[in-house]
Formats: structure tokens, C-alpha cells, sequence
């Protein structure tokens, strides 16, 4: 006769799932890729934010300057917090197996904040193009005619590709708070 009660027998009987390792190095070194390939892009554009802020810097008025002085500004800050974030998946050495999970789990983790971010800078980034443009009506030298042309395109084109962005970092976000729910779950057993 056994010493346990039965119900600390019918949770030691209980079966476990083991740990893919494979599985976690695998995602692991495909986020990896992912995150530089992300960080090639956001460097590219903070490039593209200071060559055109430089090549016009002659043909803006000084308002317009300022504004996408300040721009530059908050997009440096941006990409800076944006590595930051994806410093876990960036930086991997040789870990350990917990050590692999626990990396994971904080990078999925600031991968929910990194598309938080995404899905609402895409409103933040439509809001400063209709005020950049405001600015071009106030202080550019475009004819009325042309100066409407380029802001139906512009304003189409917020109209299109903001929402899908949107919606496009809004599916990641949940898509990572599950698989950061999943690892969780699978882990806590063994914590």
C-alpha cells in the first residue's frame, strides 16, 4: 500500500510534454533573421528620413524644416527603443537550453510591444503626413493645381496602406501574445 494520498498519485501519474529544443532553436534563429532583416529596415528608413530631410533642406521653408527636423528626431528615438527591443533575438550566443526558452519568451514578449508599436504608429505617421502636407500648402511654392494633385495621392495612399498596417501589426500582436501564452504554458510545468 502506498504512502501518498491518491491525489498527489493521480498528478504524479499524469503524462508530460517534453520540451522541443529543436523546435525553440529553430524558432529562435528564424526570429533571429527576422529581427535583422527588421533592423535593416528600420535603419534604412531613418537613411531615407535624413537624405531627403538633406537634399531639400535648400527648397523647405524653415517651419517645414523644423518639422521634419523633429520628425528625424522621434524616428532616431524610435529605431533606437525598436533595437532595444529586438536586442534578445539580435545578440545570441550559445545558450543552454532554459536559457534558449527564456530568450524566446522575452522576445515574443517585445515582439507584442514592438507590433503595438507599429500598429499605432501607423495613425501617428498619417497624421504627420496630412500636417507635412498642411505645411506645403502654407509655406511651398507648389501650384494650387499640383499641390492638390500630390495630396489626393498622398491622402489615397494613407487611405490604402494605413489601415493595412494596421490590421497587418494588430494580426501579430495576437499572433505573438499566443505563442507567448503557448511557450508559457509549456514551460510552467517544468518551472
Amino acid at each position: 500500500m502506498s504512502s501518498q494520498d491518491p491525489l498527489q498519485q493521480l498528478w504524479q501519474s499524469q503524462p508530460t510534454s517534453a520540451i522541443d529544443i529543436d523546435n525553440i532553436k529553430r524558432r529562435l534563429r528564424n526570429l533571429r533573421i527576422k529581427q535583422w532583416g527588421y533592423t535593416f529596415l528600420d535603419l534604412a528608413g531613418l537613411v531615407v528620413v535624413f537624405v531627403v530631410l538633406w537634399i531639400s533642406r535648400n527648397d523647405l521653408h524653415v517651419t517645414l524644416q523644423i518639422g521634419l527636423g523633429i520628425v528625424l528626431v522621434a524616428t532616431v528615438g524610435l529605431t533606437g527603443y525598436l533595437l532595444w527591443l529586438r536586442r534578445h533575438a539580435l545578440f545570441i550566443h550559445s545558450l543552454s537550453t532554459e536559457q534558449y526558452v527564456e530568450t524566446l519568451k522575452l522576445q515574443l514578449a517585445n515582439n507584442v510591444k514592438i507590433a503595438w508599436l507599429t500598429r499605432h504608429s501607423s495613425w501617428v505617421t498619417a497624421l504627420l503626413m496630412i500636417l507635412m502636407w498642411v505645411g506645403f500648402g502654407l509655406y511651398g511654392d507648389m501650384s494650387p493645381q499640383r499641390y492638390v494633385q500630390k495630396l489626393a495621392i498622398v491622402l489615397v495612399s494613407l487611405a490604402v496602406f494605413m489601415p493595412m498596417i494596421w490590421w497587418w501589426a494588430s494580426k501579430r500582436e495576437a499572433r505573438f501574445k499566443a505563442e507567448l501564452d503557448a511557450l508559457k504554458r509549456q514551460t510552467q510545468q517544468f518551472d
